[in-house]
């Protein structure tokens, strides 16, 4: 597998790369698209060239030290694990070979919005659905494993053709599980967002809250939609 990208399996003329400085005026432009931020709780609004610069200078390094250790590993027959994934800019490769950013798909510990909603003054998770669990309730799947959290957003000019539900599918099995070991991934979409919620459906998530007026984003209160995956294994032992 080339590490510098990777293809999603029904649409050949697109590809997830890590992201690059030059992408900072194509970023800008997007993020600056309602139709993108509203979906999202953190861009700035409006969304400056500065702020496209500054989310580069923070995510091309990250990138960069994931494919400098795996590049020094690659003779080695046995596949090699990361702690992370380092392709994350999705592009569509048009017909003269130039490469358009239109979108961005990405997946961590550290940015899950189901876990900040999911926890009290104390910093404990709580259960937000109406059959909250009792202390003494047996495990979920899933209950004792490390936790990723998965995050995208497309350019309107390319929804409703399938290339995110590629692009979710492509990073899971094609990096998350055999590169990272992922197990549990957990995602939240505003309410009101159907579209990002069969995504995630069609790549096996399911719903496990909704949460109405969870935050307050840009002066107004958002519900938030919470889905989970688990691996397979996971799954069928119900571990």
């Amino acid at each position: 597998m080339n590490h510098y990208q990777l293809h999603p399996l029904k649409h050949p003329n697109i590809i997830v790369t890590p992201p690059r400085p030059s992408d900072n005026e194509r970023l800008a432009e997007l993020l600056s698209d309602p139709r993108i931020y509203e979906q999202l709780a953190s861009p700035p609004v409006p969304y400056l060239l500065e702020h496209a610069d500054r989310h580069l200078a923070k995510v091309i390094p990250k990138s960069k030290v994931i494919l400098q250790a795996l590049n020094s590993t690659q003779d080695q027959d046995q596949l090699i694990s990361a702690e992370g994934c380092p392709v994350s800019s999705i592009r569509e490769v048009r017909e003269d070979g130039s490469e358009l950013l239109i979108g961005d798909i990405s997946i961590d510990t550290v940015q899950s919005r189901s876990r900040r909603y999911r926890e009290d003054e104390n910093g404990r998770f709580v259960e937000e659905r109406n059959d909250a669990k009792q202390p003494t309730a047996p495990k979920e799947p899933g209950d004792g494993v490390v936790e990723w959290a998965i995050g995208d957003w497309l350019a309107p000019s390319h929804h409703s053709q399938g290339i995110m539900t590629d692009a979710v599918d492509t990073i899971i099995q094609d990096w998350a599980i055999p590169r990272m070991q992922v197990q549990k991934i957990v995602c939240g979409a505003f309410t009101g967002n159907p579209a990002s919620v069969r995504v995630f459906e069609k790549n096996g998530f399911k719903t496990k809250s909704i949460i109405e007026n969870a935050v307050e984003v840009r002066g107004r209160k958002r519900g938030i939609h919470i889905m989970e995956w688990l691996v397979a294994p996971l799954v069928a032992d119900g571990l």
